[in-house]
């Protein structure tokens, strides 16, 4: 499958509500996941990009804590693992302090690259100085 277009307003929940038409069917196909897939020792996240030509008129809700949306993105995956002591595996987009932190509260760790001009990053692993291949620094 490809497209899958829901475009009959009558379908809607409320007004504004503009993802209710598919927001059933995206329900049952999830809750079919979490039923019939099972995560071993090791989560990997990553993100797929799209091309979208549309207005994207979405926004975050419910965020009281003020979290990143890659963050947010990773703790909504993570649900059916809550506590089960596995590891998560994500690249520079997901990675932060943030996440690290959020995650250990949860019962899981997690290893990723990260970027080093992002702001969390002390500046002890932002050196400039060459480093020998193989070499390993320990802070």
């Amino acid at each position: 499958m490809t497209t899958v277009q829901f475009d009959d307003a009558g379908t809607r929940i409320a007004v504004g509500e503009t993802v209710a038409p598919i927001s059933k069917t995206f329900k049952k196909f999830v809750n079919n996941y979490e039923e019939n897939y099972t995560c071993f020792e090791y989560a990997t996240v990553n993100e797929m990009l799209v091309s979208f030509r549309g207005k994207n008129t979405l926004r975050q809700k419910n965020n009281p804590r003020n979290l990143s949306v890659p963050t947010l993105d990773v703790l909504l995956l993570i649900k059916p693992i809550e506590n089960t002591n596995r590891n998560v595996i994500g690249d520079d987009w997901f990675t932060s302090n943030e996440l690290v932190n959020e995650l250990k509260f949860k019962g899981l760790t997690y290893v990723g690259t990260v970027r080093k001009n992002k702001r969390d990053v002390s500046l002890e692993f932002q050196s400039h100085e060459p480093r020998e291949v193989f070499s390993f620094w320990i802070h």
